[in-house]
């Protein structure tokens, strides 16, 4: 079993406990698409775009630089963006009254791709997939 052998093997996706809301409010909300990233480096060019120091940026949470994360993040009065690079997605989605603190965090949703599973692993990934859909897992990060 192989796991995390290309970085779209590994896929996070921030959930918030509130959608950002599209009437307008203190804080614009970008949605953040990034890989071979850290969120501090993600954070650090959407402050660039907008004008802003990085201290400047909100977020709920840090999201690991090796795999493909969506995560929020938020700067005051912030202006609409859109960047559309190779390691890097930021669009506007919305606004929200607070800076997004890990307080506005429901967790995270994980895909995983696992390869190279014999006929025996793959029967048993199978019989224990709905306990892992059902209970989750502890999260080591």
């Amino acid at each position: 079993m192989r796991l995390k052998q290309r970085i779209e093997d590994f896929r996070v996706r921030e959930l918030l406990l509130t959608a950002p809301s599209k009437e307008r409010q203190h804080y614009r909300v970008y949605r953040v698409t990034k890989k071979k990233l850290t969120s501090i480096d993600a954070a650090r060019r959407l402050a660039r775009e907008v004008g802003v120091t990085p201290a400047d940026v909100s977020m709920a949470g840090l999201k690991d630089r090796q795999g493909v994360t969506i995560q929020h993040m938020a700067v005051h009065h912030g202006p609409p963006v859109s960047i559309k690079e190779p390691d890097l997605r930021v669009e506007t989605v919305g606004y929200c009254a607070e800076a997004l603190t890990p307080a506005a965090s429901a967790g995270n949703a994980f895909e995983v791709v696992v390869r190279g599973l014999d006929s025996e692993q793959l029967t048993e990934l199978r019989a224990n997939m709905p306990l892992i859909r059902d209970g989750g897992v502890i999260n080591y990060f």
